[in-house]
């Protein structure tokens, strides 16, 4: 039997060249989203709160985005870590542009990136990194600020899902309380003395 866990960060951070704007956007799907305009920005999530028990099989370990962006050059990386941020799989380029522009959901399969468990379900973080071919900064098709055309990429929903295997394979089975099994000794002691 298998059951999943779908969580939204609770932590972020801005990446090296800069950080999204409203970072904290990405966790309800409301079309009020994350956004940025600068070339190379990203933004670190972490924290999802994954709880699956040692021993349990991983089964599958996708990430929902849902994003847009307002230019065919420009794009959105995603990329995935399970030592709390330390390390990340090389980026996942997406091209969400359409006219007029609109969400994109994307599902990525990062199942095959590592040999997953628990203890790497539990520090699993996503980077969100957008880019424009070329540079970036103006120039696009995006909203209008004053007389500057922004290129401008959002991101409003961002989820882990982890499948998990529940059967109790492989699980160590908890010891029973030393009180409890040291009555069981007694007891068997006991009615052994009165034979």
């Amino acid at each position: 039997m298998t059951e999943s866990q779908s969580n939204t960060p609770t932590v972020w951070e801005a990446g090296e060249e800069g950080g999204w704007g409203r970072p904290e956007k990405v966790t309800i799907d409301d079309n009020n989203a994350a956004r940025s305009s600068t070339n190379n920005a990203s933004e670190l999530y972490k924290t999802f709160g994954f709880s699956i028990p040692e021993g349990y099989d991983i089964n599958s370990v996708k990430i929902l985005i849902k994003c847009q962006v307002t230019d065919p050059d420009e794009a959105i990386g995603v990329a995935i870590s399970w030592d709390d941020g330390a390390t990340y799989t090389a980026f996942t380029i997406l091209n969400p542009y359409t006219d007029p522009p609109s969400y994109s959901t994307y599902i990525l399969d990062a199942t095959q990136k590592t040999n997953w468990d628990a203890d790497k379900v539990s520090k699993v973080s996503v980077k969100i990194k957008y880019s424009v071919a070329g540079g970036g900064g103006g120039g696009g098709h995006g909203p209008s600020v004053g007389e500057l055309m922004m290129w401008t990429g959002y991101v409003d929903f961002l989820q882990v899902t982890v499948e998990y295997n529940v059967d109790q394979k492989g699980v160590m089975v908890p010891k029973p309380p030393l009180r409890t099994h040291f009555f069981f000794l007694f007891r068997e002691w006991l009615l052994a003395k009165l034979k």
